[in-house]
């Protein structure tokens, strides 16, 4: 009984730090693993909110809401002093493009 209780005790001693090092070595990937998890749920909230801003800041978008591009001679207009009376102009709405002659300009 002493031998065995002697063997027991030996192969305990042994296997013992062995499986603390696998469990150690287990919990250590798994503290890896949640954070990862942690960061690519940040990259994954930072990606969808750069993709609401892009969405937001598509002329798709803006048109959809009731703006107007409106472009003369293929240069986009900012301002109404780019233009005069008559000038023709082109106006992209969401469904599709108006052309149109200028015919008064008013002043805000």
């Amino acid at each position: 009984q002493l031998q065995w209780d002697t063997l027991l005790t030996q192969f305990k001693h042994r296997y013992a730090s062995y499986l603390t090092a696998q469990l150690n070595e287990w919990q250590a990937r798994q503290q890896s693993l949640q954070e990862h998890r942690k960061i690519t749920t940040t990259q994954r909230t930072q990606i969808e909110h750069l993709a609401q801003i892009i969405r937001a800041m598509d002329p798709q978008t803006v048109l959809q809401r009731g703006y107007a591009i409106v472009h003369h001679k293929g240069d986009l207009v900012k301002s109404p002093s780019q233009l005069r009376e008559g000038d023709d102009i082109e106006l992209r709405l969401a469904e599709g493009t108006l052309s149109a002659t200028l015919s008064q300009l008013k002043e805000p």
